[in-house]
């Protein structure tokens, strides 16, 4: 019988501070790796895309609320828009900011990234439910067995009884049913 799943605070408040480091820190690598790869790849190609304005918590504050779940990338990026971008005159801001659709895009992009986060975040709140077994992870290691001529074999180790061997017409039958040692085509 499965245990009872226990929450695990420190894993989400790590997977807000950077994502995918909770599920690092809960022992699950690639997954931590794939999930740093995803979110950080749409957070930062839509800061790339739209400029650093698409950040903005002054102007596009119910945008930066999703954003804000990245964590405190979004909040240096919105800083740094505040402190150099904001104060720029406007001549020097038409070249610096997105315009029109890509800012959108960009904005969109960052506000995606944060609600994904959301989701790693409850995944490594709920605690290590996925971990893999560790015979799994031996298993993984092993080449692979020699299948069995026997159909409805047990897997090794198992109290299964074996169900029954194959006939020669069996064995020499397609996935089509027709029997090849007379000469069927298939």
């Amino acid at each position: 019988m499965p245990s009872i799943q226990q929450f695990n605070p420190t894993a989400a408040v790590l997977a807000w501070i950077w994502p995918g480091l909770g599920h690092l820190s809960m022992g699950h690598r690639r997954r931590g790796m794939l999930i740093m790869f995803g979110v950080l790849f749409l957070f930062v190609g839509g800061v790339l895309i739209g400029g650093v304005d698409c950040v903005d918590r002054k102007q596009d504050f119910l945008w930066f609320l999703a954003q804000s779940v990245c964590g405190p990338i979004a909040f240096a990026v919105d800083l740094i828009n505040q402190l150099f971008v904001k104060r720029m005159s406007d001549e020097a801001r038409l070249f610096t900011i997105g315009l029109n659709k890509p800012n959108e895009m960009g904005t969109l992009f960052g506000a995606l990234a944060g609600l994904m986060n959301l989701v790693v975040i409850l995944d490594a709140l709920q605690g290590a439910p996925h971990a893999d077994p560790p015979q799994l992870d031996e298993r993984r290691r092993q080449p692979p067995a020699v299948q069995s001529s026997a159909i409805g074999t047990s897997p090794p180790g198992s109290d299964a009884p074996l169900l029954r061997e194959r006939t020669g017409s069996e064995a020499a039958s397609d996935w089509t049913g027709r029997d090849r040692a007379d000469g069927g085509s298939p």
